[in-house]
This record gives structure tokens, C-alpha cells and sequence, in this order.
């Protein structure tokens, strides 16, 4: 059978007496709606209000539907055609649409897109209403949020690379995090504290220039690795020579001993000369990229506890997941004692066991999609908690709307950025292992309270962190480590002050809400199925020009390389159908074969959805 022939059709559905809000023969009445007439008249507290899709979002403080729901889990939404749209995040309130909270909010408003065709919901023109895949929509992270020579830089960064700012911005924290690790922690309240190495990973496709931004951004710290390197080797050469010499002699003393009846004298100099030995230290190392965890180890033991991991792949995962090993079970206990800073005994092959007693390993990787896919088919990333201590961020690709237009990083603030690193980096480890502690101010410790607080409503079982209850669990500890980091960046080169002010702790709890719907992503992304990822690839497609209708045949061409025949492609056809976004076009009792044209839905277009 011709795979075009699999699709089904769909009964023929009449067209309701009035337009859907939001459909095509709405528009004017959707453009001209007053949200803010709408939001006052009702007694909605707006949050944060900004740009969506070309149009705006006001992002609520309590939901409409139930007021349980706190936190800016719920948003009101108007795109670039001025469509209307509302969704709140709490599974209680799925399925619940801009008409319907008008419907709950209005009695009187008329339900002009409900007409009874078998007992189901009409839509525009007798479509069935979309049903839309369970997406999230990632938030991004204000240009203006970070202060001091990282943000600067970070911006920079972006601009020149034409990159999305994420990438740069968090990786400058995360090497702000390396930095400082192992010398400072954040205590947000009597009794807790938590160090501030950070695990973030930058979710992005191939060509959006990660190996640039990293680079840039990761400069100084490199930078400061290669010069300490190149002032230490003159007095490690000097050392090696000595020892060599030394070892020479003991040699020769040992065959004198072993010649001699009475040779107790040479044993007591050979012991002396062995204790003598100078101590060849390591050769000093801040980062590393794929490693394996016994090596990396080993590197930990060797530099006072301390390490970053920085790549711009997701190999690490892989060898985490036993690439080099014939051992099936992921070797992941240095990557967890090294985030949480537990003591953990290293056992080297050539010299004896080291114990690192506080760990500071941080990761900052940028894999790609791909990557973050095939982590669901290791469950012990998950089932031991590796994957709850990563910040992911998944923003959109620039990749198909860059200008290739450079700008210059101005030095003023390369060279601010600069200093600010290598001050972190030069500022001593405390003499007896245990770091500096900084703490929350008045102010700011009860901005945290608030936060955390909200965190663990929206772990209840109908909220929004539920599906991710092991990463919702670590996130107030990850906001007072981003909040100790920037505190650290801001103060660097002077006296880092005992106290984190009100300030510090806003940014780093805006970053935090912020990253809670790139971590749904996240975790949606790795528990997608395939033909759901490949329905929103011709989702976008069919937006991005559109459309109207198509030819399947159409469709299949342009998308070739990811299908590679047709037969591949019908799932995600189908799926599309089921959905409620396409469907067949009517067939004209024509000679030959049918030509496969589909339509599609124009809520899709005119309304926003996906």
C-alpha cells in the first residue's frame, strides 16, 4: 500500500453560526481587546509583563482558576496577530484556555464557539479545537538581569557571537562558580549551607558557535591556569633534576647495603635520603573537558578538591555512561559528592589513596538536543539525582536569522571581566579547609524563605514541579548558590562582605523562576517520543510559511534528511491529525490517484497554537 493512502479521513463536520475568538474572522475584535482593561476590571495581580511571540505576556501572581496556584504559574498571552491565549501550569487547570477562563471569569460572555456536533466542541469553520502536545514555553532570561563585568561580558559575548545570551551568561556564572568554589559558601540559614559549584548545560543544535562563546567566556580562567603552569615549571624542573640525582644515589647506596655483612648504617642513611626526597607536586590544572570519573579523580586529589569540567559537547554524559568501561552501571558517585561537597576517597593506581574532604567540581557543557534525549535511556542519571543538580537552559537558536555582522567586545569590558576572574581565582583557600561563610541579610533571606516556600507548593501533586520533584527539591539550594556566586562577582578584588543584600538575592530568584520552565523542557525533551518531536518540526514548518495547505509530497521534500522516505514520515502525519491540526482535504471524484493535499487547521495559525 502507498503510504499516502494510510492517512485517514475525516467526517465532514458542520461549520458553527459564529467565528471561534481568535479565528481568522475575529481578528479585529482580538486586536482591539483591552487585556489591561480586562486584568483591572477582574482584580488580577500581573507579576511580570513582557514581549511573547512578537506580541506580549502578563504574567499573573495568582491564577484566575484557582488561587492556590502562585508564583507566575499562570500567564495571559497575545501574540504577534494580537490571538489571545492563556495556560497555566498546574495540571489542574490543563485544557484551560483564554475562552474558557473568559467563560469562568463572565457568565454573560456569549460561548460563541460551542456548538453541539455529537456532543463535542466545534472550532473555526467545523474543525475540531487543536489539542494541543504537552509543550512548555521556555522563558528567557532578561538581558538586563545579571549586573557587574559577568553580565557586561556575557552580553558582549552574545552580541559578537550572535548567540542566544543563555549560553554566554550562564557559562560566565558557572566559571564564576569554579572560581570561587571550595572558598566560599553560602549558609541561607542557621544550620544549612551550600557551596557554589554549579552543573549547568546550555541546550542547543550544532552551528550556534558554543566553542566561541565558551572560549570567550571561559578565557580568563584558562588564562590563569597557563601562567601559573609556566611560573611553577622552572622550580619543578630544578626539583625533578635534584630528585633524579638523589634517587641515583640511594641506588647506589642500596647495592652497597646489599654487599655488606654489617650494613645497618647504609639501611639508616638510605632511609634518611628517602624521607628527604623533595615532593614533585602536580602540575597545577583548574578545568579538564571529557574525563573519566577515576581520572578525574585523581586531577580532584591532586589540586586541592577542586575542578571544572567545560565542553562545548555532551560527551561527558557518554563517558559517564560507560563509553570506555565494559562496566554497565554508570560510575556517577564523584559527580555527586563533588556538587554537594561530601567527602569522597579517591583510590590512585601509582601512589596511595587521597580522601578529598570538600569536593567543588563544576560542570558547564552546552550538548546538543540529541544528547539530552538519550539520557532517559540511562535511568541511574536520574534515579541517583545527577540530572536534578543540572540548571538546563534551552533557548531558541539564532541559527537562520543572524546578520554576520561582527562587534568588537570592547576591552574596557574584556579587561573588567578579566580581573574579576583572575581576583576570584588568586583569593586563597582558608588554611583549614573550611570556607568562608557568607549569609543572607534580613531582607534577602526572607525573599529566599518566600521562594522556597513557593517552590514546595508547586511540588504539591498538582503542581507545576511535581513531574520533576527531584530537581524542584534542589532548586532553593541552586538560587542561593547563584546567589552567592553573583555576590562574589560583584565584590571581587576587595573584601567579598559577610552579608548578600536584598538585590543579589532578587536576581538570583528571578534566575531561578526563570529556570523552572526550561527544566520542564528539559525533562519533557529527554521523556519526548520521537514522532512528537518530529509532528513539532513540521509544526514549525508549516507556521513559518504559512500555510494553508499542502501536498504531502511537499512536506516529505522538505524534510527528506530527517524522515528519508515517506513511509517514516506518516506517524507524525497521523499524530498531527489526531491532534486536531491538519487534516485531508476533501477528494473531488477525479480520475487517477488522489493528490494527497491536506489542510490545516487555522487556529493554528490565526489563534497561536502548537
Amino acid at each position: 500500500m502507498n503510504p499516502l493512502d494510510r492517512v485517514a479521513g475525516w467526517a465532514d463536520v458542520p461549520e458553527p453560526s459564529e467565528p471561534v475568538f481568535g479565528s481568522a474572522r475575529a481578528q479585529g475584535a482580538v486586536r482591539n481587546f483591552e487585556v489591561e482593561a480586562f486584568i483591572q476590571r477582574h482584580g488580577l495581580q500581573v507579576r511580570r509583563r513582557g514581549e511573547w511571540r512578537g506580541g506580549e505576556k502578563w504574567e499573573l501572581q495568582v491564577c484566575p482558576i484557582n488561587p492556590a496556584h502562585t508564583g507566575g504559574s499562570s500567564v495571559i498571552t497575545r501574540d504577534s496577530s494580537g490571538a489571545l491565549g492563556f495556560r497555566c501550569h498546574h495540571n489542574s487547570c490543563a485544557g484551560i484556555g483564554w475562552t474558557e477562563l473568559r467563560e469562568r471569569l463572565e457568565p454573560n460572555y456569549r460561548k460563541s464557539d460551542r456548538i453541539a456536533v455529537g456532543g463535542e466542541r466545534s472550532g473555526t469553520n467545523g474543525w475540531p479545537p487543536i489539542v494541543a502536545f504537552a509543550a512548555v514555553s521556555v522563558e528567557r532570561i532578561p538581558e538586563d538581569l545579571i549586573p557587574g563585568p559577568v553580565g557586561d561580558m556575557a552580553r558582549s559575548v552574545a552580541a559578537a557571537t550572535e548567540t542566544p545570551l543563555e549560553m554566554a551568561m550562564m557559562t560566565g556564572l558557572g566559571v564564576v562558580a569554579a572560581s570561587i568554589a571550595g572558598k566560599v559558601q553560602i549558609c541561607p540559614s542557621p544550620g544549612y549551607a551550600e557551596p557554589l559549584q554549579l552543573y549547568v548545560a546550555t541546550v542547543l543544535p550544532s552551528g550556534n558557535r558554543k566553542t566561541a562563546v565558551i572560549n570567550e567566556m571561559a578565557a580568563p580562567f584558562r588564562k590563569a591556569e597557563a601562567q601559573l603552569i609556566e611560573q611553577l615549571t622552572p622550580e619543578r624542573k630544578r626539583l625533578e633534576s635534584l630528585r633524579k640525582t638523589e634517587e641515583l644515589t640511594i641506588d647506589r647506596l642500596r647495592k652497597q647495603a646489599a654487599a655488606k655483612r654489617d650494613s645497618n648504617a647504609l639501611i639508616e642513611e638510605i632511609a634518611r635520603r628517602e624521607a628527604e626526597l623533595p615532593e614533585l607536586s602536580a602540575i597545577p590544572r583548574f578545568w579538564t573537558q571529557d574525563i573519566t570519573p577515576e581520572r578525574l579523580g585523581t586531577l580532584m586529589a591532586e589540586n586541592g578538591g577542586r575542578m571544572a569540567v567545560m565542553s562545548d559537547e555532551g560527551g561527558i554524559f557518554d563517558i559517564l555512561a560507560g563509553r570506555y568501561s565494559n562496566n554497565a552501571t554508570p560510575n556517577l558517585d564523584l559527580f555527586l559528592q563533588g556538587h554537594s561537597g561530601s567527602p569522597v576517597r579517591v583510590d590512585r593506581r601509582s601512589r596511595d589513596a587521597a580522601l578529598i574532604n570538600t569536593p567543588a567540581l563544576t560542570l558547564v557543557v552546552t550538548p546538543q538536543p540529541d544528547v539530552l534525549r538519550s539520557l532517559s535511556e540511562h535511568k541511574a542519571f536520574r534515579g541517583r539525582g545527577l540530572l536534578a543538580r543540572f540548571l538546563f537552559l534551552l533557548p531558541p537558536s539564532t541559527v537562520g536569522s543572524r546578520k554576520h555582522e561582527t562587534i568588537p567586545i570592547p576591552a574596557h569590558t574584556r579587561d573588567a571581566y578579566d580581573r574579576c576572574i583572575s581576583s576570584l581565582l588568586s583569593a586563597p583557600l582558608a588554611a583549614d579547609g573550611v570556607p568562608v561563610t557568607v549569609r543572607f541579610s534580613r531582607e534577602a533571606f526572607a525573599r529566599w524563605k518566600d521562594f522556597q516556600m513557593s517552590v514546595e507548593s508547586q511540588m504539591a501533586e498538582d503542581g507545576r514541579l511535581h513531574e520533576i520533584l527531584d530537581w524542584g527539591s534542589k532548586l532553593p539550594g541552586a538560587v542561593a548558590r547563584l546567589a552567592g556566586g553573583i555576590h562574589g562577582s560583584l565584590h571581587a578584588g576587595r573584601s567579598i562582605p559577610g552579608e548578600i543584600e536584598r538585590e543579589v538575592a532578587d536576581i538570583a530568584i528571578t534566575l531561578g523562576e526563570l529556570l523552572i520552565s526550561n527544566a520542564l523542557a528539559a525533562f519533557r525533551v529527554m521523556q519526548k517520543p520521537e514522532k512528537i518531536e518530529h509532528a513539532e518540526k513540521v509544526l514549525a514548518w508549516i507556521r513559518r510559511h504559512g500555510m494553508r495547505e499542502f501536498h504531502l509530497r511537499e512536506m516529505f521534500r522538505s524534510h527528506q534528511t530527517r524522515f528519508g522516505e515517506m513511509a517514516a514520515m506518516m506517524p507524525a502525519v497521523s499524530l498531527l491529525q489526531d491532534h486536531g491540526y491538519i487534516r485531508p482535504r476533501k477528494k473531488e471524484k477525479k480520475p487517477g490517484r488522489p493528490p494527497h493535499l491536506f489542510e490545516v487547521n487555522p487556529e493554528l495559525l490565526d489563534g497561536g497554537q502548537l
